[in-house]
């Protein structure tokens, strides 16, 4: 008890102490992600059809002082590491793949596939396999690498999204095998 005590007093002291650094990382993070926002949306569209399943009025990035990827349970918030504004590929990498995830779990389930939404290994396979297509790579200039543990299952994953066509026929064979019918 007393360690968290601890932890949470320098925790709230560095966040203090860095507000002015922090601030200003905010604003440059914001402006990296304005470059590519409209365009980074339209694809998102190539991939899943028209967006209106999902229009929250704001995505927040929230800045932190640990380097961590926590997103909130209402998929409208995500974490930052605030020293990432030093590296603005990984900025656009970072944001487009979190809220590549919100679309992804709202669209599954409004889709009525609710066992792959329980699913965060297929959800990172996923993020990986479609923030590594020639146009989004062209607009987030950074490969995103995942997981290594998923790096052996992500060619036979790969492949069924190229084979798939599509977002639905993708889904179809995953809910399939999910439920134990391939």
């Amino acid at each position: 008890m007393k360690r968290r005590v601890l932890v949470r007093k320098y925790v709230r002291a560095y966040y203090a102490s860095h507000r002015p650094e922090m601030t200003r990382a905010r604003g440059k993070m914001q402006q990296i992600w304005n470059r590519i926002g409209e365009r980074y949306f339209r694809e998102l569209e190539r991939v899943f059809g028209p967006l209106s399943f999902y229009r929250p009025k704001h995505i927040q990035a929230k800045l932190s002082i640990f380097r961590c990827g926590v997103v909130d349970g209402n998929l409208r918030a995500f974490q930052i590491w605030y020293g990432t504004v030093g590296e603005p590929s990984e900025v656009r990498r970072h944001v487009a793949h979190e809220i590549l995830h919100f679309y992804y779990y709202t669209y599954l389930k409004r889709r009525g596939y609710a066992k792959l939404s329980k699913d965060w290994d297929l959800a990172e396979i996923f993020n990986r396999i479609i923030l590594n297509q020639p146009r989004l790579l062209r607009l987030t200039k950074k490969r995103d690498m995942g997981y290594s543990a998923h790096t052996r299952r992500v060619p036979k994953y790969r492949e069924l999204w190229e084979r798939s066509r599509g977002i639905e026929p993708y889904l179809q064979t995953l809910n399939r095998r999910a439920k134990g019918g391939e």
